[in-house]
């Protein structure tokens, strides 16, 4: 099937699915740490922002130059070489459903504390039923997923925008500009850390470029103006949280927006703040079920992953790469749920697969940038001032989160490109 056959993504579709790939569970979970860095736990989304939306312009750049697939595995291979591509997509792709964990375990969560405690197989049971209904409609066609995506969006992004406009009439500015106990270059510098994490994904745009309507405008617009409302949306929401929510509330609640309703209007509005937990969860889940697909459709393509994981079924869905997908994140969490009943607390769990998902991904930018770098090198991409800043941001960024993480997460980042060495060469793939 042509290229061209499968081009049915319009800008809308791609911007709702940058949107919701980096809108999710960082909304609610992050609110409660960076309070103790007060104003600037808020002000630090302005950092961590600047820095995505840097990184977001060396995408854009990267995918002008190769529009007919994306991704930075096929980046890193057209810059290194195939083995460097294989690393860069095994990374990516086990990255992508592993960061997808935390939804499913924070979306069930919230979807408990609405119907009541489902037990373990109970919980189970749901979480292989949702993986299935979103494997269903991400193999149902790009038309399908693209109007899926932008519902998606539309049921995040709605409440996001209203709450902080219904939350002004009970704003304080003594509240937010409560001082904390260290100085603005710290309490920013440990917040932007956290903050990244709200912007995971942004280069998952890049993958479904062999879907997109004129690749070469369309990604590099959804990139920057999905990735700028991010941002925009949560400095609203944080600032409007930490303005309204006394600290000391705020820093023993788990949930930022429980906290909030309840200190503004009172008790009752349990059901509808984990209905919106469970919309983000689930809304950013269905959009990594796709890019994880499309990482292995187009990884197949170049050669990287086995051929069996390039199959296009009729509705022009990379269907083995989703179905792969699903079963491994199945797997893992059935694996994460029977775990939980002899170690970890649900936070520790949230917190492990976050970190390792942000710490391989920060390493894959780095390599990322390299290819940038060699591509202009070889002149086959031009200087501009904005991409010269933009490549000094992200390395500064990127290398200062490196040396801000702790060892065992870099370490266990550095396992995954292992792991795939291990599997390729024990079922003998042809890359090796």
């Amino acid at each position: 099937m042509s290229a061209t056959q499968r081009r049915e993504m319009g800008f809308w579709a791609v911007f709702a699915l940058v949107v919701n790939l980096q809108l999710g569970s960082a909304m609610f979970l992050l609110p409660r740490s960076l309070s103790a860095y007060g104003l600037w736990g808020a002000l630090s989304w302005i950092i961590s922002g600047f820095g995505a939306l840097s990184l977001s312009h060396i995408f854009s750049a990267l995918s002008h130059h190769h529009p007919m697939e994306g991704g930075p595995h096929v980046y890193i291979d057209q810059a290194f070489g195939k083995r460097w591509g294989f690393y860069a997509g095994w990374t990516y792709w086990v990255v992508a459903w592993i960061s997808s964990i935390p939804l499913i375990l924070l979306g069930t969560k919230a979807l408990e504390s609405i119907m009541g405690d489902f037990g373990l197989y109970g919980r189970l049971m749901f979480q292989v039923g949702l993986l299935w209904a979103l494997m269903s409609l991400n193999i149902r066609g790009a038309k399908l997923f693209s109007l899926g995506e932008i519902i998606f969006s539309i049921l995040k992004i709605s409440p996001l925008v209203i709450i902080p406009f219904l939350g002004l009439r009970h704003f304080n500015m003594e509240t937010l500009t409560q001082p904390v106990e260290m100085s603005a270059f710290s309490a920013l510098g440990a917040a932007s850390l956290m903050t990244f994490w709200g912007f995971v994904g942004l280069e998952a745009g890049t993958t479904v470029s062999d879907c997109v309507k004129n690749p070469k405008k369309t990604i590099p617009r959804a990139l920057f103006w999905g990735t700028l409302l991010v941002a925009i949306l949560y400095l609203m929401n944080t600032i409007s949280i930490f303005g309204i929510v006394p600290r000391s509330i705020l820093c023993a609640s788990e949930n930022a927006y429980a906290a909030l309703f309840h200190h503004t209007w009172g008790n009752g509005w349990d059901k509808a703040i984990q209905v919106l937990v469970c919309t983000m969860c689930f809304g950013s889940l269905n959009s990594w079920i796709l890019s994880s697909g499309q990482v292995a459709l187009t990884a197949a393509n170049s050669g990287l992953f086995p051929p069996f994981f390039n199959q296009i079924n009729g509705k022009n869905s990379p269907v083995m790469g989703v179905k792969i997908t699903t079963l491994c994140l199945a797997l893992s969490c059935a694996s994460v749920s029977l775990l939980a009943c002899y170690s970890q607390s649900f936070s520790q769990q949230i917190d492990t697969f976050v970190n390792l998902s942000l710490s391989g991904l920060i390493l894959l930018y780095v390599v990322v940038l390299w290819a940038l770098l060699t591509f202009i090198r070889k002149n086959l991409i031009s200087w501009s001032p904005l991409l010269i800043i933009s490549v000094m941001t992200s390395a500064v960024f990127c290398l200062w989160t490196i040396t801000s993480t702790h060892w065992s997460m870099l370490l266990g980042a550095i396992l995954i490109p292992i792991s795939g060495y291990i599997v390729a060469r024990l079922f003998r793939w042809s890359v090796f």
